[in-house]
């Protein structure tokens, strides 16, 4: 049986890796989870000279072991539609190389981009976290379907407070932030969410 590949992303800044430590904690753990051991969890410690100026992204692409790590300069996706989508069964727990799943409730969409109703309940994007906003302060749903790292900080620091949001809710909040391990609150993509739409 092949094994499945994983993935995690890294925000590189002129040179430096950003918090890398949740990001090797997350790779141990699955690798602990799927291989029975985490003792291959190793993320790369230098930047190629030419990728040592601006934000760059690196991602590491793994089994049992590291199989391929890759640098690329990082570029904001731009959003102009986003839609609710509903994703019941959808597991990605994990990291999870392959994305076709994620994609295709994507492409089906006509949208930009989606975010995942599972249970009645918003989940993520296809590439993020969510964070919601209201008047009383910034939210993000207690149900991810991954964990991320970005999400993680946010809560340890009190910026953020998780709880259930049903999908008939989000019009109780203002704005509808797209958060990751490259782009947070104040330099990632930010939606009115009158904007977004339900199908």
């Amino acid at each position: 049986m092949k094994k499945p590949l994983f993935s995690e992303v890294i925000r590189v800044r002129n040179g430096e890796f950003r918090r890398p430590e949740p990001h090797a904690a997350r790779m141990a753990a699955t690798m602990e989870h799927f291989f029975g051991s985490g003792a291959g969890a190793c993320l790369p410690t230098r930047v190629p000279e030419e990728m040592r100026t601006g934000l760059v992204k690196c991602r590491v692409v793994y089994d049992d072991a590291v199989r391929q790590v890759e640098f690329a300069p990082y570029r904001l996706r731009r959003i102009a539609t986003l839609a609710v989508v509903r994703a019941d069964g959808l597991d990605y727990r994990y990291k999870y190389a392959d994305r076709s799943a994620l994609e295709e409730l994507r492409r089906g969409s006509g949208c930009d981009e989606v975010v995942f109703v599972q249970e009645g309940y918003l989940t993520d994007t296809s590439f993020s976290n969510i964070v919601l906003g209201d008047a009383a302060g910034l939210y993000t749903p207690d149900r991810p379907l991954l964990a991320g790292t970005r999400r993680a900080e946010l809560l340890q620091s009190g910026r953020v407070t998780a709880r259930p949001i049903r999908a008939e809710e989000l019009g109780n909040y203002t704005s509808l932030w797209l958060i990751n391990a490259m782009m947070g609150l104040e330099e990632g993509i930010c939606l009115p969410t009158e904007t977004v739409r339900f199908l």
